[in-house]
């Protein structure tokens, strides 16, 4: 009881770094306990980093779509098929106009042509992209469908996307060393104070060991309420739950070393 009271007075005092000690180490406990529940979920939460390999067609709007888009997604080569709004194929047309100078019949033909994406593998080759084109032309008529280029959509820089890739592939084991780091930084800030604290009640009180104590009170009372949360709200795993713990509270050895004394401001 003497341990608690003195670290609530310790906690008082030192409010901002106690908050934080305490956040991140109930943190810590729920992350890594239930280490497969985050990681799946953070892994879909995180947002795709593939490339996009595709061309766009415009088809003639009184021609089937939906036959044509059948037709094309069954060929090796093609990975998917969209329909391009109605916004886009309006800037499609403006550009147009511009270009080729079409009058204002031209302009409504094309107005009525549906907006196709043909999204491409990225491995597909040369050839194979010329025959994907050129057997759309052949679906449509040579006179019901205009073709743009191959674009290559990169999503991000290359060194980017791969660090992103690695993100996505280990997303929890990055965001276990983030916040490792950060407890890091909080364990040392109160470690200061706490043996500053402990200096003055060993001097006066005669009592022994009392940083140790101390913050081996402090870490089981944030440990526990980690275990709580974890087993109250998830399914976690006692083999994950138990190393964590025993990680967290070894740092307690840290406390044996060195010597206390009272260190001027």
């Amino acid at each position: 009881m003497f341990y608690l009271k003195e670290l609530a007075r310790f906690s008082k005092n030192n409010l901002f770094g106690q908050i934080l000690f305490s956040i991140l180490t109930m943190t810590l406990v729920v992350a890594v306990s239930n280490y497969n529940h985050f990681e799946a979920k953070i892994s879909r939460a995180l947002p795709s980093m593939q490339n996009e390999y595709y061309f766009n067609a415009l088809v003639d709007g009184d021609l089937n779509t939906n036959s044509i888009t059948r037709k094309i997604k069954g060929l090796p080569g093609v990975k998917a098929i969209e329909s391009i709004s109605a916004s886009k194929n309006l800037n499609v047309t403006k550009q147009l106009k511009d270009v080729l100078d079409l009058d204002k019949n031209e302009i409504t033909e094309v107005i009525s042509m549906k907006g196709l994406k043909i999204i491409l593998d990225e491995k597909v080759s040369e050839s194979s992209t010329n025959l994907i084109r050129e057997y759309l032309v052949r679906l449509t008529g040579k006179d019901n469908v205009v073709l743009g280029g191959i674009r290559k959509k990169i999503s991000n820089h290359q060194s980017w996307k791969e660090v992103m890739t690695e993100v996505k592939r280990r997303p929890l084991q990055v965001a276990i060393v983030v916040l490792s780091i950060f407890w890091i930084v909080a364990f040392v800030a109160i470690r200061k104070d706490l043996k500053q604290v402990s200096y003055l009640i060993e001097k006066f009180q005669r009592k022994k060991n009392v940083a140790l104590k101390m913050y081996l009170t402090n870490i089981l009372i944030w440990t526990l309420f980690g275990i709580v949360i974890s087993f109250a709200f998830f399914a976690p795993n006692e083999i994950l739950v138990a190393t964590i713990c025993a990680l967290l509270i070894s740092t307690s050895a840290l406390y044996t070393l060195g010597k206390l004394e009272w260190q001027k401001a």
